[in-house]
């Protein structure tokens, strides 16, 4: 619950700042291209930014920040601010041109929207990093644990453990063998009876579990369903 309410912080945030950059950058653009500007703008009226703010929202509803997730990958958020930066700008632009009667509406569009996503580009890498030294501090973090003794739940936890921003806590693993190689930081913590008592009795057992990772052979599923 503490997670959630967490990653619906970051999200907020997030959106908020998104909102204020993406403002801030257009009265910077009527300050330096006036001949790009709308009419409003030029006309000292509000409504440019009221549509911009109204343009950014309906993106940002139509394509989520996705930054609090906990596995993510440079090519996830280049894509999903990509979308986000150029929805922005057709809505604005094509309202814009609806509702106004001079701009350039084309080229300030293009510049505009580049220019969105460079900067929200830019806004997103400070968010991962302080998103990540946050995790790595233990802060919005999740409790978890390996079911089985298979190497790939030691695969899973090494790259767990490279990425601080996942704030994963990993507690060990159940498993009636050991699993090689493994380091002290991934303890056997009971076997497969134990997993089952904790499931039968998870409320009264002792260990906060919010995610399990279960990499088991044919034989060993089967007998743990069974």
């Amino acid at each position: 619950m503490q997670d959630i309410r967490g990653n619906a912080v970051i999200k907020w945030v997030t959106v908020i700042l998104d909102w204020v950059l993406a403002c801030c950058l257009l009265s910077v653009f009527d300050e330096i291209f006036p001949q790009y500007a709308t009419s409003s703008a030029m006309n000292g009226t509000k409504s440019e930014m009221v549509i911009l703010l109204m343009s950014i929202i309906i993106a940002t509803f139509m394509f989520p920040t996705v930054i609090h997730r906990r596995k993510m990958n440079v090519g996830m958020i280049v894509k999903r601010n990509a979308l986000l930066s150029l929805t922005t700008m057709i809505i604005f632009t094509f309202t814009c041109r609806m509702m106004t009667s001079s701009g350039n509406y084309i080229v300030f569009g293009v510049m505009y929207g580049f220019t969105l996503w460079v900067f929200i580009m830019i806004l997103r890498f400070f968010e991962r990093s302080l998103i990540r030294y946050s995790r790595s501090r233990g802060r919005n973090s999740r409790t978890l644990v390996f079911l089985g003794n298979d190497p790939a739940n030691l695969i899973v936890y090494n790259e767990l453990m490279a990425d601080p921003a996942t704030g994963y806590r990993v507690l060990g693993y159940f498993s009636d063998s050991v699993i090689e190689n493994a380091p002290a930081s991934l303890p056997k913590i009971g076997s497969r009876d134990d997993f089952r008592k904790f499931m039968a009795d998870y409320d009264n057992y002792g260990l906060t579990i919010e995610e399990l990772y279960c990499s088991l052979s044919h034989s060993e599923a089967d007998e743990l369903k069974s």
